[in-house]
């Protein structure tokens, strides 16, 4: 009753943690994830900009729900008091990284949030529905 079931492997293979670098890798089991959960900061971006607070952080649960490409491991996201703002999702910490680092440097220009691109190709990354952000933009 409690083996592997396909349900528990597909789990098990959406849980990710990262090394001291910073490099993902798949955990080894629920129990390696949670602690690493608890303990670790996930964070790789914070800062303020007017009004609004932006976050980037490791998931630590694989986003790619296609079946295909790269995990999508990071997210970024805009607050206005506790409404989400804007919401992008990146394969690496590196893109995740200067995509914080460009919203960051746009809000600041005064650029408003739903034009706020953190790069300019095509992506299905962007989760679209929050108020101001349009689909279709980062990776």
């Amino acid at each position: 009753m409690w083996g592997v079931t396909p349900t528990r492997k597909l789990l098990i293979s959406n849980l990710w943690i990262e090394n001291e670098r910073g490099t993902p890798r798949r955990a080894s089991s629920v129990v390696e994830w949670a602690n690493y959960m608890a303990k670790t900061s996930r964070e790789v971006g914070k800062d303020v900009a007017g009004d609004l607070f932006i976050s980037t952080v490791f998931l630590g649960i694989d986003y790619n729900f296609v079946g295909f490409g790269p995990p999508i491991l990071y997210e970024t996201m805009i607050f206005a008091e506790s409404q989400i703002e804007g919401q992008w999702r990146y394969t690496s910490r590196q893109r995740a990284k200067r995509g914080h680092d460009s919203i960051v440097r746009a809000l600041l220009a005064g650029v408003p949030v739903q034009d706020v691109y953190p790069d300019r190709r095509p992506s299905l990354t962007l989760i679209a529905g929050h108020r101001g952000v349009r689909k279709g933009q980062n990776a």
